[in-house]
């Protein structure tokens, strides 16, 4: 339905859902008229149809997080941001989460990661995350989220970031618990500066920190938790953080046991129009 509603049926594919802009480009693009009312409702309204996607598919999650951003007033370069995830569309119409039997483990892994001031305009970062529990490398849970602190410096929005996955691995942990599953959480960053925060109690030298994101600390010390080193390009919430290339979204798709496909499944509602 965003290919059709686009008119970008014969259009020509991407292989990116989005590209990292330049800050003259999106300077540059502030200074744009927003587009007319029946465009920015046409927008409106595929982002938010949009939004379903990246539940089931990581490929989508920054480029959708960031679309949404500019739901409120659109301009002809958002809308064409818009038509890029489109044409990407075309060419990737279809992920599957594939399940393999695999032997269990008592070991939730949380990768998290950010993309330090990621967004040019408001100084924000972007944090990434993606779940694995029981099966191995099956994939539960991902997602893109604008932290709502702006970060002084790349250590302190990778401590936000694993703050964030902390948090989501924690719940997950304790749901576990709740089943009568008991589980080991590791939350794996790329960050030194990020994982020695977490490794010690208080500030230090971060006087800007607010303190209220130091609860990992006591966390960790009382062994709720494990934060481990992870190599920046075995990082798989960095497919969540900003664009990447075609090589680095299909190796961490890979891993994600989300693989892509062509044409529908067999049980697949044909929303093709009919003739009568």
């Amino acid at each position: 339905m965003i290919i059709r509603q686009l008119n970008l049926q014969n259009a020509k594919s991407v292989t990116t859902p989005a590209e990292k802009k330049k800050s003259s480009e999106v300077l540059a693009s502030v200074g744009l008229p927003p587009v007319t009312a029946e465009q920015t409702t046409l927008y409106r309204s595929l982002v938010m149809r949009a939004q379903f996607l990246p539940q089931d598919r990581a490929d989508l999650s920054e480029a959708v997080e960031s679309l949404t951003r500019k739901i409120k007033a659109p301009n002809e370069s958002d809308m064409k941001d818009l038509k890029r995830l489109g044409r990407y569309l075309v060419g990737r119409p279809r992920v599957v989460n594939v399940h393999h039997p695999q032997r269990p483990t008592n070991v939730i892994k949380v990768h998290a990661d950010s993309d330090h001031a990621g967004c040019l305009l408001t100084g924000r970062s972007t944090t990434g995350y993606t779940i694995y529990v029981s099966i191995g490398t099956h994939c539960v849970k991902h997602g893109s989220n604008l932290q709502s602190t702006i970060a002084l410096s790349s250590g302190e929005s990778e401590f936000y970031a694993l703050t964030r996955g902390a948090a989501l691995g924690l719940s997950l942990k304790s749901l576990m618990a709740d089943w009568g599953q008991k589980y080991d959480l590791i939350v794996l960053s790329d960050s030194s500066a990020a994982r020695g925060t977490a490794a010690r109690r208080g500030l230090g030298k971060l006087r800007h920190v607010q303190n209220r994101y130091l609860w990992p600390q006591k966390r960790v010390a009382n062994n709720d938790l494990t934060v481990n080193p992870v190599n920046t390009k075995q990082n798989l919430a960095d497919l969540c953080t900003k664009p990447v290339s075609r090589e680095t979204c299909e190796n961490h798709m890979r891993t994600l046991c989300q693989e892509f496909r062509k044409g529908k499944p067999s049980g697949a509602k044909n929303l093709e129009p009919t003739k009568v």
